[in-house]
């Protein structure tokens, strides 16, 4: 192989890899935006779930919902962080996504604040998640800029929420966003579960994790 080929290949990446990017972007994107949607329907969502008597204390109770979520972010991020070094990034990817989306259904006032705990342990893990997902499937001289595509898709997820936040207050009226055409915004979170099917049946390991379980492997004999 000569110059030029080692150049080339140091900056490309092999389909299954850009596979692999590809889904870590995108549920990168949901996940966020499932957080941003909330923020942006919690005064209907304060309407439909919280006990409270008081409009005002319905919607505080409502971003104390919220704020939990993010609570639980830390811990979340260190307990998958380990699960992803110890199974690989792929199964706590896709573990990630499906529990997310799990955590995205709220059939009932007590359960939406499980929910948001559900979503906030899982969503502490898909930045580290994500970026390793990058990273790892990276050329060489290129890990960097693929690492720069987490903050973009976060971004991205802030956009598309912000969008269809404006698209449904602008066909539907407040009575009937308050009514339960909210709903529909978490429609498209829910998206989120089969990128996560996805993810894994369908996205390889990344390379740099199979030659560390390799080398483990070694060592253990």
């Amino acid at each position: 192989m000569n110059g030029h080929d080692n150049v080339e290949h140091r900056r490309t990446i092999s389909s299954p890899g850009q596979r692999a990017v590809a889904a870590a972007l995108v549920g990168n994107v949901l996940e966020i935006y499932d957080f941003i949607a909330y923020g942006i329907f919690a005064v209907p969502i304060s309407h439909t779930f919280s006990p409270a008597s008081s409009e005002f204390a319905a919607l505080i109770l409502t971003f104390i919902t919220f704020a939990i979520g993010f609570l639980v972010h830390p811990l979340g991020a260190l307990v998958l962080g380990r699960y992803a070094d110890r199974v690989g990034r792929k199964k706590a990817l896709s573990l990630t996504l499906l529990l997310m989306a799990a955590g995205t259904v709220v059939p009932a006032p007590l359960i939406i604040v499980l929910g948001r705990l559900i979503q906030g342990f899982f969503a502490g893990s898909e930045i580290g998640g994500t970026v390793a997902m990058l990273v790892e499937n990276a050329p060489a001289s290129r890990k960097g800029f693929y690492g720069s595509f987490q903050q973009m898709s976060q971004g991205g997820g802030t956009l598309i929420a912000g969008l269809i936040g404006i698209a449904l207050t602008s066909v539907f009226t407040q009575q009937q966003i308050f009514d339960g055409a909210w709903r529909l915004a978490f429609a498209f979170g829910l998206l989120i579960a089969p990128v996560g099917w996805y993810v894994r049946r369908s996205v390889d390991e990344t390379p740099m994790f199979e030659q560390a379980q390799q080398k483990r492997q070694m060592q253990d004999v």
